[in-house]
This record gives C-alpha cells, structure tokens and sequence, in this order.
C-alpha cells in the first residue's frame, strides 16, 4: 500500500491521513511518548511512504529511505517516450542483467500500480518526492538517508540521485 494521500484517483481514499490520524495515535498510546526520538525506515515502497510521512509532516527525527523505485523525476503519468529516454540514460542497463525490454517493463508496472492512487500528473506533484524536497524552505528537523543500487531493476539510482541534491539544496540534510 502506498501513503498517497486523499486525491481524485481510483485508489485515492486518504491512507496517509488515515497513517497519521489513526494509526500513529494508535502506536504511540501503546509505546508512549516518543515525539522527537522517532525514526522510520521504508524499502522499496515503503521508502516512498518514509519520505511522504518525512517531507510532510513532522513527526519523526530521522527517516531512512531504500530503493525507493517512486523518487526518480519520472511520473507515474510519464509517456512511453519519457519511459524510452529514461531508461535509455539509466546505470540499469549497464549491469548487463537486464534487458531493456525488462526494464522498461518494471516500469510501467511501477506506473500502472503507483498511478492509481491519484487522477493525474497535476495530481500526484503533491506526492512526488523530488518537488516536495524543492518546496522545503531552509533545513529540516527530520534527517533524511537515502540508499539506491547503481544498477537495480527499477532504474532508482538517478532519481534518488537528484532526490539527495534537492534536499542538500533546500538546507535538509
């Protein structure tokens, strides 16, 4: 599952809210007072959900984000061509254990899968964790890591490559 929050799209129904209006409260009277001491860590999709729950809210410290085939500057809305040049310019190829035709497959499984939680392009630029580190102003309290092969087989590293520098950017380290 994936924390994209309420939006038009036909699995837009607010898991991110739900995330942190019921199920963080749900954790913390059960852990007790942890504000300031919490740390999240997401593989994968859930690398998506860290960094949606570290770049939007507050509440945690330090948010570890691996493999995180979602922060490429790429849309889940991106056409075939964008698809085509992306994989093209990606460290994915050069392993020689995928194909092109493979790679370009993961990805438009990713887009299929990922794009319905929201309507649109326009939709999703709420979500997409590249603009959301450019929108921060100034450092974070939240410490951000983050971790991607050179050679995985959604093509993560570039992304999470320019992900890195934004944040840098926006004072977040």
């Amino acid at each position: 599952w994936l924390l994209a929050p309420k939006s038009r799209g036909p699995l837009g129904f607010g898991m991110l809210e739900y995330f942190e209006g019921k199920v963080m409260p749900a954790i913390e009277a059960k852990l007790g007072k942890t504000k300031g001491r919490r740390i999240l860590l997401g593989d994968s999709m859930g690398g998506f959900n860290a960094l949606q729950l570290g770049m939007k809210t507050n509440h945690f410290a330090k948010v570890a984000a691996l493999c995180s085939p979602l922060a490429v500057d790429l849309s889940p809305f991106a056409s075939d061509a964008e698809l085509e040049a992306y994989v093209n310019r990606s460290s994915a190829l050069r392993t020689g254990t995928q194909t092109y035709d493979t790679l370009f497959g993961n990805l438009k499984m990713v887009q299929a899968v990922v794009g319905a939680f929201w309507a649109d392009a326009k939709d999703f630029e709420g979500s997409d964790p590249i603009l959301l580190a450019r929108a921060l102003h100034g450092p974070s309290k939240t410490k951000f890591y983050l971790a991607a092969g050179y050679f995985d087989r959604y093509a993560a590293y570039e992304g999470n490559e320019g992900l890195a520098k934004a944040l840098k950017a926006s004072g977040t380290s």
